[in-house]
């Protein structure tokens, strides 16, 4: 069987849960989101998506990124339900951002949480759900060259399956002219590096699978931006915009994606940024 699972975790918040809209709008994929709060999750996705999908296609999981053994067991429960080489995207959605201006207002108790939250969480899920890749062996067998039969729909190229995570261009040591949010900054620079590792790994394995940073420009309206951001300004400026648009956005850019794409550093323009 092709692998015919999304999996979108952290998909209670803004991004992770219009990540899951747009996957049951334009897919066939069954669709896994995960948070702390499933109920909460559940009705963040559903609320508003209107029509033209099968909800019965939305699984929502109960994981908390800063506890392993509920990871694993997350992981656990797909493969339960959906098999043993089911998985075609993973999108880790989970984030914080706590704003210390300098070094002198560095906080350990925030330090702590947002690495757990933007770093160690992603790696965690990766590490988790990574045995649920499909092998050469497996594609081959599932026909899933073959477009038409694909439940992707295009969102992921056939025969390929991507492990992605949101990190941000203020985790680009070489785009880092201002400095400031040092330990937001050092997060997503630790996960960018966990990327690029990943993507080795799995260039020697006997997996189609790529592994890819993403960033999905300024997101007003969220619990992470409402602080710095306004609404009203989604697409008034070049990269801001509301979680909708930069969701869709990112999936396009997954969308056109092959297997020599692995480890990049891509914006939501499909833009390569500097490491």
């Amino acid at each position: 069987m092709v692998a015919s699972v999304a999996v979108i975790q952290g998909a209670g918040g803004s991004l992770g849960s219009h990540f899951a809209r747009h996957l049951l709008k334009r897919t066939s994929l069954s669709v896994v989101g995960t948070s702390r709060d499933p109920a909460a999750a559940k009705k963040a996705i559903l609320d508003g998506a209107g029509d033209g999908f099968d909800p019965s296609r939305l699984t929502v999981l109960e994981l908390d990124v800063k506890r392993e053994d509920s990871v694993a067991q997350a992981a656990s429960d797909v493969e339960k339900r959906f098999g043993a080489k089911s998985l075609r995207l993973l999108i880790n959605a989970s984030g914080v951002l706590h704003a210390d201006k300098s070094i002198r207002q560095v906080d350990m108790d925030q330090l702590l949480e947002t690495f757990q939250l933007n770093t160690f969480g992603h790696l965690l899920a990766f590490k988790h759900f990574c045995r649920l890749l499909p092998q050469k062996n497996d594609m081959r067998k599932s026909q899933a060259d073959s477009a038409d039969q694909d439940p992707a729909n295009g969102a992921v190229h056939p025969g390929l399956s991507v492990l992605a995570s949101l990190t941000a261009k203020v985790g680009s040591m070489g785009d880092n002219k201002m400095g400031g949010w040092i330990g937001y900054r050092a997060s997503k620079a630790a996960a960018n590096q966990t990327i690029v590792t990943l993507q080795r790994e799995l260039s020697m394995r006997s997996t189609p699978s790529i592994a890819l940073a993403l960033h999905p420009g300024t997101v007003v309206g969220t619990n992470l931006s409402k602080p710095w951001t306004r609404e009203e300004d989604a697409g008034k400026k070049p990269g801001v915009h509301d979680a909708d648009t930069a969701t869709a956005k990112l999936l396009d850019v997954i969308s056109g994606l092959g297997e020599k794409d692995g480890g990049r550093f891509l914006n939501y323009a499909g833009e390569e940024l500097p490491w």
